[in-house]
């Protein structure tokens, strides 16, 4: 498709968020019938240490009006970028992925990768036209409550569990977290400033909702959670445990936890995300998670 010579394609700016989630949030909407994304889920993204604005942003826009965007993560290679239901056709989503690609080789990086819903078919063919590939599938679990609070969890052992202290914690809660996804295949390390701007450096961040799970002193579980505005649901935004305390229901325990904060919050409904590269699927299940949505990520080599 020969691109629409009217669009202009500039980088991005803070002034720019309100014209990017508009976007977001409508292309959300047209996929998957409802609208997750959030002012500072946009805000967060421009803001990541690894996020140069002027070499890792980019918003396109037709007549004075943003029609799509696109951004790098540049430490990961990961990308996310959106066109607008009612300008398609025009080839905005083929210079976004052309920019992709070109941001990454410029950031020095070998892989780019983007995740598109299941739903959004026209996204997933125009990447395969491009050489990109799927790489693994992710999860949108829920949780949907019952009258009742859940039960308190048991816990094995000299573990217990307790809130989350900002300042206090983050350090050793990252290197809990960055330990246990970096075992995943593909996954590189990020760095403490960027897990910091997706997770608890958020406004969303609620440590009341957050619990960890110590023995002794030493932090051998984390469960992070982010609370939105109004009655929507509850989010765990990661969940992980140490290596060596696998197995014993710590995981399970926070998970639980996380909930019974959410029911005494009067949230309805608590969701997560978790990849085929975890093969954590089965431990949600096994709690009463159940798929809601599933995403395809899709990468392509570079080097």
């Amino acid at each position: 498709m020969r691109p629409d010579e009217s669009l202009v394609l500039r980088h991005a700016s803070a002034g720019d968020v309100d014209a990017i989630l508009a976007v977001a949030s409508a292309a959300e909407l047209a996929a998957n019938g409802v609208v997750d994304v959030d002012r500072e889920d946009v805000e967060s993204e421009l803001a990541l240490p690894g996020v140069d604005l002027a070499r890792h942003t980019v918003v396109v826009e037709l007549q004075g009006a943003v029609v799509g965007w696109a951004v790098l993560e540049a430490e990961r290679g990961a990308t996310y970028a959106d066109v607008h239901p009612g300008h398609r056709g025009r080839g905005i989503g083929t210079r976004l992925v052309e920019w992709c690609e070109e941001a990454a080789r410029g950031a020095g990086l070998r892989e780019v990768r983007q995740t598109r819903s299941d739903a959004e078919s026209d996204a997933r063919a125009l990447l395969r036209s491009h050489g990109w590939t799927p790489r693994w599938t992710t999860w949108m679990l829920e949780y949907v409550m019952g009258d009742d609070e859940p039960s308190p969890p048991d816990l094995p052992g000299e573990v217990r569990i307790r809130e989350y202290e900002p300042g206090r914690d983050d350090r050793n809660a990252h290197r809990v977290v960055d330990d246990a996804f970096g075992e995943w295949e593909g996954r590189d390390e990020q760095s403490f400033d960027e897990w910091l701007g997706h997770t608890v450096g958020r406004d969303t961040f609620d440590p009341r909702l957050s619990p960890i799970a110590l023995e002794g002193e030493e932090i051998v579980g984390v469960c992070i959670s982010l609370a939105y505005g109004g009655d929507g649901d509850g989010y765990v935004h990661q969940l992980a445990v140490r290596r060596s305390h696998r197995n014993r229901g710590i995981g399970r325990a926070l998970l639980i936890e996380a909930f019974r904060g959410f029911h005494r919050m009067g949230r309805r409904a608590v969701v997560l995300s978790t990849e085929s590269r975890t093969g954590a699927l089965t431990m949600y299940e096994r709690v009463g998670m159940r798929v809601r949505r599933s995403y395809t990520c899709f990468g392509k080599d570079i080097a």
